[in-house]
């Protein structure tokens, strides 16, 4: 994971080392205490026991560039594929933005991990990204209030609404 924890992924849960026990290792559903589930793998990570009744949705995990896995809901295309991609743009007025899925959103603070970008629709629009310095996403809420704008790229390389 790209915050440094060790997760396992079996069946699009994610499920973090607990303790071991005589058969191997225990690994507990991320959503724990809330959620009982858990599997118990060997040395060679097969599941030997397990409880896999879940009371959450399933997450995602997304492999970024560097090879980290990041846990982010983003939206899925007409094959059920997650979809990621932003960029960091600079518009007409000289303003850098990150567009993501076309919205923009602006860099609102820094934080000691990452960067909060919101929509450029706020405070209307609560939609977010956490972004790292090295551009990785590692949170985000992307549910919008509002259609997208229509953003062209202009002959010189700035952005521009129209």
């Amino acid at each position: 994971m790209a915050t440094g924890k060790t997760w396992l992924e079996h069946d699009s849960y994610t499920f973090f080392f607990r303790y071991r026990v005589k058969m191997g290792q225990k690994w507990v559903c991320t959503s724990y205490p809330r959620c009982p589930a858990f599997i118990c793998v060997d040395q060679m990570y097969r599941i030997v026991l397990g409880n896999s009744e879940h009371n959450h949705e399933r997450r995602t995990l997304h492999m970024c560039p560097n090879g980290q896995y990041v846990n982010i809901k983003f939206p899925r295309d007409k094959d059920k594929k997650a979809v990621v991609y932003c960029e960091l743009i600079t518009m007409t007025n000289g303003k850098t933005l990150v567009l993501y899925d076309g919205y923009t959103f602006y860099k609102r603070y820094k934080l000691k991990k990452f960067n909060k970008w919101n929509c450029t629709a706020f405070p209307r629009c609560n939609a977010y990204l956490n972004i790292d310095d090295n551009m990785i996403i590692s949170g985000a809420i992307i549910d919008h209030t509002h259609e997208k704008k229509q953003i062209i790229k202009t002959p010189n390389g700035f952005y521009t609404r129209v």
